[in-house]
């Protein structure tokens, strides 16, 4: 395949919802390898959780990676479009509340209920918001992919997954030496609330070269038959 025709596949080969859906992508990697890069030494030096700090971190990411078995199931009954916006709603206020444990004025919350406690509630909250995202964007890569360009589609997911994850470590680098290691985790917080306020939007109708979208509802039970071929599937 020539560059020109490769080119051309990227171009014509997935829908518009396919580009933000791993744009969402990328921001969320973004945010979850600069603050992990983080996280221990954080625990540790700014929280005050010197003993409990490896495994508060690994209990966040252990609990991360196994709960989209979950979360799947709640994308099917919801619909990808609210449980996106759930999840970087979810991720605004975790990783804001993640920071807050380290900085000055969150001592009287944090100290309240103490400060282990404080950081496995948040982390938890934060976890839960990070499964979330797993089978939403990886269903939208499958879904808004046309057939011949489906193992495109997800090399592109995967690369920007990588990018999210080299760049991420490198924005946390300069925003804890210029700001200070607390700014890291709240720093994707303006991002995903700008992510959150502008989810994908459904296509038209008259868009029938490119796949359906998964962000609208299902159709009737009543529908013809023809809406039972494989590019009218949409999930809710």
């Amino acid at each position: 395949m020539t560059l020109a025709q490769r080119w051309q596949e990227i171009r014509t080969g997935f829908h518009p919802t396919f580009w933000v859906a791993n744009t969402l992508e990328l921001f969320e990697r973004l945010a979850y390898y600069g603050s992990k890069s983080v996280l221990t030494v954080f625990l540790a030096n700014k929280v005050g959780l010197n003993e409990e700090a490896g495994f508060l971190a690994g209990l966040f990411n252990a609990v991360l990676y196994s709960l989209p078995i979950v979360a799947g199931v709640f994308v099917d009954k919801y619909g990808f479009k609210r449980t996106l916006m759930a999840c970087f709603a979810i991720f605004c206020l975790g990783y804001f509340l993640i920071g807050l444990a380290g900085m000055e004025y969150g001592q009287v919350l944090s100290d309240a209920i103490g400060k282990k406690n404080y950081v496995i509630i948040v982390l938890m909250l934060t976890a839960i918001g990070g499964s979330l995202i797993k089978p939403c964007v990886v269903g939208t890569v499958a879904k808004t992919s046309k057939p011949q360009s489906q193992a495109l589609g997800f090399s592109i997911y995967y690369t920007l997954v990588n990018l999210g994850g080299a760049i991420g470590p490198m924005i946390a680098y300069f925003v804890r030496t210029d700001l200070g290691i607390e700014f890291v985790p709240p720093r994707p917080s303006s991002a995903h609330a700008t992510d959150s306020a502008s989810p994908p939007t459904s296509p038209t109708s008259s868009a029938r070269s490119a796949p359906h979208s998964i962000w609208t509802a299902p159709p009737s039970t009543k529908s013809s038959a023809s809406s039972s071929s494989p590019n009218s599937l949409v999930l809710n």
